[in-house]
């Protein structure tokens, strides 16, 4: 997860974990291929994990997964994971990861175009991310909260959304985070015709991923 991207959003804690013969990676795109390669075993592993409740490894496990599942969209792997991942941070009883879970879960529902069940998912989510202490993870429901709107052609609610979700990030500091919600601002800007408006935070987008060097998004 790290050698695809060290500034994220991540609620597992940061030791690094110990294990037998795990490669190294040069590079993104070399644990982008590695996690391709094990994909059918990552989920047994999960599944195994559940089944045992090693109940905390399972939903880190999940929430390490986020940007390969993100980026290479395997749809049926992302939602059995994530689901095992909800199901072992709320028998935890870890709020925060299993918030966190949900809006991934979200995510894949909303690419897939089922909105209820999306929905679902990102109620759950928000409810739970009022009680939270974390800003960063509160703002990030925000913004998946926002994508929904978008996906759903609700553009203002969509940028009003964002609006929110870049507040928390610039109170936080994170400049990937306020980068990700200037990108979905101007994304629905440009869903509203409203081209000449959506230079401006596509423009600023563009310059703090450079700054990120960040090959993710």
């Amino acid at each position: 997860d790290r050698a695809i991207i060290e500034e994220r959003l991540r609620l597992a804690p940061p030791e690094t974990v110990e294990a037998p013969h795990l490669p190294s990676f040069a590079d993104e795109q070399s644990a982008f291929d590695w996690l391709e390669a094990e994909r059918s075993n990552v989920l047994a592993v999960l599944q195994s994990a559940r089944d045992r409740e090693w109940d905390e490894w399972a939903w880190q496990m999940v929430e390490s997964l986020w940007l390969f599942h993100y980026n290479r969209r395997h749809y049926a792997d992302w939602i059995d994971a994530t689901e095992i991942g909800i199901e072992c941070a709320h028998r935890a009883g870890h709020r925060d990861a299993e918030t966190r879970l949900r809006t991934q879960l979200a995510w894949a529902l909303i690419e897939l175009r089922h909105f209820e069940s999306a929905n679902e998912e990102l109620d759950r989510a928000n409810e739970l991310a009022r009680g939270s202490g974390n800003l960063q993870l509160r703002g990030s429901v925000r913004e998946f909260t926002g994508t929904y709107y978008l996906k759903k052609g609700e553009y203002d609610r969509a940028i009003e959304t964002f609006e929110e979700a870049r507040e928390m990030a610039a109170e936080v500091g994170t400049n990937r985070g306020v980068a990700v919600q200037d990108y979905f601002i101007g994304w629905a800007l440009i869903e509203k015709g409203e081209y000449a408006q959506a230079r401006v935070p596509l423009t600023d987008s563009l310059a703090r991923m450079r700054k990120a060097n960040d090959q993710t998004f």
